[in-house]
């Protein structure tokens, strides 16, 4: 049987002004971005590590911006077809063999 709970979105935000990165993980020798500043479903993310989906073809655009699917969930959830896509609003880097701590969640802190 399948566990579903990771992309169950019943009770979720779509959206959500406030939300952070609330978890982090480590990652060795890892395709990462390292984004200035970014966004997803209305919230803003700045100088965060993620780590890259397919590094080779995680990067594209969408309605003129640069946007990188990147392996993190959104409250808990991880959208039931592809990673997070976020949105880039400023100047990133793409690091090869990142060994460190990366964006795990974004959400709120009850």
């Amino acid at each position: 049987m399948q566990d579903d709970s990771k992309t169950n979105w019943d009770h979720i935000p779509m959206t959500c002004e406030d939300a952070k990165p609330i978890a982090w993980r480590a990652v060795t020798d890892s395709f990462v971005i390292h984004v200035t500043k970014a966004t997803i479903r209305n919230a803003t993310i700045e100088n965060a590590w993620f780590e890259l989906h397919e590094p080779e073809n995680s990067l594209g655009t969408y309605a003129g911006h640069i946007r990188a699917e990147v392996k993190c969930l959104w409250f808990g959830r991880k959208p039931p077809s592809t990673w997070m896509h976020i949105t880039l609003l400023g100047p990133h880097e793409e690091v090869k063999n990142y060994s460190g701590e990366v964006v795990a969640n974004i959400g709120r802190m009850n």
